[in-house]
């Protein structure tokens, strides 16, 4: 691979990771809020905005993150897996928060009429983020209505890993989640991820690299268990779109946020170019699924990167 393609491949791993990290996140949040607090959670729902003045509706839904909802709780909650250093990157995270603070009518039990915003981002960013988006709020035209949280999330090692969240700065109308996030949640990662083990997608598309990994470590790998090798290293699957979805189906039932179709059917585009896989004439892939030692994810990453660096690819997801 070029030096061109290394940093390609570099830089869509970096993307990919992020995402993943961002998944962990919501799995994180969705254990706690679920366990603590017995709250309704949804990602990727859409809702409609209705201006507070006039009680119409705005142009365009909005697509949080993560709504929860319970006993004394409506929630908003956007992630982030870090905080970007430009201007520009930054009032946009600001401008998605003011998006937000309107009544927002599509809840999942009953529409209120005054919820929380919550931004979460990783403890390396949380103090700068809320810096900003103070600084922010406190400019004309700039306030939130509604009441508004950051926190920060980390990772905690030990005998046992465990995801902690705390609120840095802000307010939340519930006292017992206000008095909870001041000193902070834990909940250990074993049990969140068993609970939540398939979020692998939110509302945003990955690159392409993380969607193939993903068909390949959950999909694929169910797939192959059930095809008679007779000792062969490599498996001939023959599967359509609709067959996959269906499969996230079968392996995550309840799991509240599955990616959507037209990305498994750039991903399954995506194995065909990086000739992972072949489409028939009928419209089936035809997929020669290996059991890897390797990380598939940065196996995609490089077959990817070397393919758009050789012109074999219009570009990146």
């Amino acid at each position: 691979m070029t030096k061109s393609g290394s940093d390609d491949a570099r830089r869509i791993l970096a993307d990919c990771k992020s995402y993943r990290l961002t998944t962990e996140m919501i799995v994180a949040l969705s254990a706690i809020f679920k366990r603590h607090y017995g709250a309704s959670i949804d990602t990727g729902r859409k809702v409609r905005r209705e201006s507070s003045a006039a009680g119409q509706v705005v142009p365009g839904p909005v697509t949080p993150d993560m709504m929860v909802q319970g006993r004394g709780l409506s929630i908003v909650v956007e992630i982030k897996a870090g905080f970007p250093s430009g201007p520009h990157a930054r009032q946009k995270i600001f401008e998605q928060l003011k998006k937000y603070d309107s009544r927002l009518v599509g809840w999942m039990e009953r529409d209120v009429d005054r919820h929380d915003i919550m931004v979460v981002t990783r403890i390396q960013s949380a103090v700068e983020m809320s810096d900003y988006i103070e600084s922010k709020a406190s400019a004309a035209g700039g306030a939130f209505s509604n009441p508004l949280c950051v926190a920060e999330l980390a990772l905690l090692g030990g005998d046992e890993e465990s995801f902690f969240v705390r609120a840095v700065s802000g307010r939340l109308t519930n006292a017992r989640l206000r008095s909870s996030m001041r000193r902070g949640i834990e909940i250990g990662t074993a049990s969140a991820l068993l609970s939540f083990s398939g979020i692998w997608f939110y509302d945003s598309e990955p690159d392409l690299p993380y969607t193939m990994s993903v068909l390949w470590d959950k999909i694929f790998s169910e797939a192959s268990g059930r095809v008679s090798t007779a000792g062969q290293k490599t498996v001939l699957l023959r599967m359509t779109v609709d067959e996959i979805m269906e499969g996230f189906q079968a392996l995550a039932p309840s799991a509240p946020s599955r990616p959507r179709r037209k990305w498994i059917a750039k991903a399954m585009d995506g194995l065909v170019k990086i000739r992972m896989a072949e489409r028939a004439v009928d419209g089936t892939y035809i997929v020669r699924y290996t059991v890897e030692s390797e990380n598939m994810l940065e196996v995609f990453a490089g077959k990817w990167a070397a393919a758009h660096n050789d012109g074999d690819v219009p570009g990146h997801a």
